[in-house]
């Protein structure tokens, strides 16, 4: 029998019954309004109404033991994690009135034995975070798309459904519904593209194929904003531009100047990411920092006195070497550490602590943190540096913005002027305006607002061919 133990927010509430008997359907609120909530209010209407037999959630591995947490809190249901052992398939799967939590990579470790469950069960397939299958041509969206005609049931959910640039939601929708009359209603990827220079030659029509895309993924789709919501506590975004001090000014201009020698006026996305790195990090990763940069100044001085104020904070940046020199830098505050150095058993040990230990300094990389965790015991939130994904920031920030938040948040961004990172924080202003705004319907495109035709462009064309 299956008993769902909370009560549903009015907003979630209304995206309940408008999925619920959908046959396919897209669940996208911002990060921290409860997307799992919700999605599991779903599985358990389609297990207790005899619509499927089992449900399978498929995310990302680092995200397991929250959904595990989520089912504990709002549900009386223990979800499965199939294990294989000795190529065993009977001993993994338990489809009556059950859901599956498994994670991306089992697709592929596994697919015979998920492809027997979809042809001998009726499944209900919801997929987290996915924009994973953001990519037409990539195995893992081939894999589910294996899937798709064979569930019963389909959700798809994320707090950022636009990865990086308009195009990547297509793949997602046609995964629900690859049908020829609804696949050639969609605009095409050509038109929903964001050049990755930042350089748009035709600014209304990429927003009017934005709407248009929205349009057409309405009948299935319930968005919910923190903009609609007006969550008690307020975000405050900040973007602080820093000078490079003299040494790592030469630093950093050496470094451009010999890429440039090699790559003339066009450089690959491989050379930008080592201009990236040498803003963060302009030290070789084995040898004692021989100064303080200017982010390293404002940083060390503003954490004092958050700390000195009992406010807890986490320290955003893109690299491992730069976050472990962080960690020494700020040492005298016990701060805690996660990368991708760390197992999951570890990471999730070091996220507890974080959450148990007021006031507390978190140092962590994007790409292992980004998703899924609840941060809210901390209110202010420092982006080192900056990452050329747009989700990788977006989902990041509300780490800390919370429904549950109770204390306005402060996001400080720390970029360097006439650097690359200008460019990528002009660049990630304009993927937000549209992949942001225009496609949840709070802007008309604004001239005055479009910040990816600054001079800085010109100094750091990406090639886009070869990337």
């Amino acid at each position: 029998m299956t008993v769902f133990k909370s009560h549903l927010l009015d907003y979630q509430k209304q995206g309940f019954d408008k999925l619920k008997d959908l046959p396919f359907g897209c669940l996208f609120l911002d990060p921290g309004l409860g997307k799992t909530i919700t999605s599991i209010a779903i599985a358990q209407y389609w297990l207790k109404n005899g619509i499927c037999d089992t449900v399978c959630i498929f995310t990302k591995k680092h995200l397991i033991k929250t959904w595990q947490d989520e089912f504990q809190i709002h549900t009386n249901l223990t979800p499965i994690i199939p294990k294989v052992k000795n190529n065993s398939f009977r001993y993994s799967f338990y489809p009556s009135d059950s859901v599956q939590l498994l994670h991306y990579n089992s697709t592929q470790t596994i697919l015979n034995h998920i492809l027997y469950l979809f042809r001998h069960f009726r499944v209900g397939l919801i997929l987290d975070e996915c924009q994973v299958i953001k990519n037409l041509d990539s195995a893992m969206t081939k894999r589910f798309s294996m899937f798709s005609s064979l569930a019963k049931r389909k959700l798809i959910l994320t707090g950022t459904p636009i990865a990086n640039r308009p195009f990547d939601i297509l793949s997602q929708v046609r995964f629900l519904n690859p049908s020829r009359h609804f696949t050639s209603v969609l605009p095409e990827q050509g038109v929903l593209d964001i050049p990755r220079n930042g350089l748009i030659e035709d600014f209304d029509k990429l927003e009017s194929s934005i709407r248009s895309l929205r349009s057409h993924i309405d009948e299935f789709s319930f968005f919910h904003t923190k903009e609609k919501l007006k969550l008690k506590s307020k975000r405050n975004i900040e973007y602080i531009g820093l000078d490079l001090n003299i040494q790592h000014r030469k630093i950093y201009i050496n470094l451009a100047q010999n890429l440039q020698r090699v790559h003339g006026k066009r450089m690959l996305l491989k050379e930008l990411g080592e201009l990236i790195k040498a803003c963060s990090n302009p030290f070789d990763d084995h040898l004692k920092q021989e100064f303080l940069t200017s982010k390293d100044v404002y940083l060390v001085k503003d954490i004092k006195s958050k700390m000195r104020n009992n406010k807890s904070c986490v320290i955003w940046c893109s690299f491992i070497h730069t976050s472990e020199r962080l960690a020494n830098l700020l040492k005298q505050y016990n701060p805690l550490c996660v990368n991708g150095t760390l197992n999951i058993e570890k990471r999730n040990r070091v996220i507890d602590a974080f959450k148990q230990t007021s006031p507390s300094v978190l140092i962590a990389t994007m790409q292992s943190c980004k998703e899924g965790l609840n941060l809210q015991n901390a209110t202010y939130a420092y982006f080192y540096d900056l990452s050329l994904k747009l989700e990788d920031i977006l989902q990041a920030q509300d780490r800390i913005h919370r429904l549950s938040q109770k204390e306005d948040v402060f996001i400080k961004f720390l970029f360097y002027k006439n650097t690359i990172e200008s460019w990528i924080l002009d660049l990630f202003k304009l993927k937000k305006h549209f992949s942001v705004d225009i496609f949840n319907n709070f802007l008309r495109l604004n001239p005055d607002k479009v910040f990816g035709t600054s001079h800085e462009l010109s100094k750091y064309l990406v090639n886009e061919k070869a990337a």
